[in-house]
């Protein structure tokens, strides 16, 4: 690859692109190595999109239109930067946590992503304020990300096994037997 790079544009367009020297031949390195790293993180990512199941993969591109929308109607860059930095923080966390617990404890997984979206958050305002005074506030951060995650993990798993989802899910079903007949 970096022969390619290195010599191929000089030999096609009869003019060496890199220039001459020590720095024609770092710039031309370097311009193989980012494309090469590039096309291997993009199959790595590609990889791990593709191992999402469909529920996780359907609420992370909810949660990137609510940040993105939201931040076209009533923000600034920065607050699309809070939002995307701890939204992003938070969804992967649940992706990972949601797997290691048992659906009796969603709650938990609320907690890890609660705290991760604080943590999220925290960066942001550490890179826009350019202090780390910021993380003076990361005890309070922490006891709040518990106490919303648990509130919000227990209502969530309240709404998961209650009578009612069952009650919907067997209506529609009903309904959709209805509909293929």
């Amino acid at each position: 690859q970096l022969l390619i790079i290195y010599y191929f544009p000089g030999l096609v367009l009869h003019n060496p692109i890199w220039g001459g020297g020590e720095s024609g031949r770092f710039l031309a390195a370097s311009v193989a190595f980012i494309f090469n790293y590039a096309c291997y993180f993009s199959e790595i990512f590609r990889g791990g999109i593709q191992s999402i199941p469909q529920g996780q993969e359907e609420a992370g591109f909810v949660l990137g239109v609510r940040i993105v929308l939201a931040a076209a109607f009533y923000g600034t860059f920065i607050s699309f930067a809070f939002s995307l930095c701890g939204g992003v923080l938070a969804y992967a966390a649940m992706c990972v946590a949601v797997n290691r617990f048992d659906k009796k404890q969603l709650w938990v997984v609320s907690v890890f992503a609660a705290l991760a979206h604080n943590a999220g958050q925290l960066c942001v305002a550490a890179a826009v304020s350019g202090t780390a005074a910021v993380f003076g506030l990361a005890p309070y951060l922490v006891i709040s990300g518990i106490a919303t995650g648990v509130l919000t993990g227990l209502t969530a798993q309240r709404l998961y096994f209650s009578p009612l989802k069952k009650a919907f899910r067997k209506k529609n079903a009903g309904s959709m037997k209805s509909e293929s007949e």
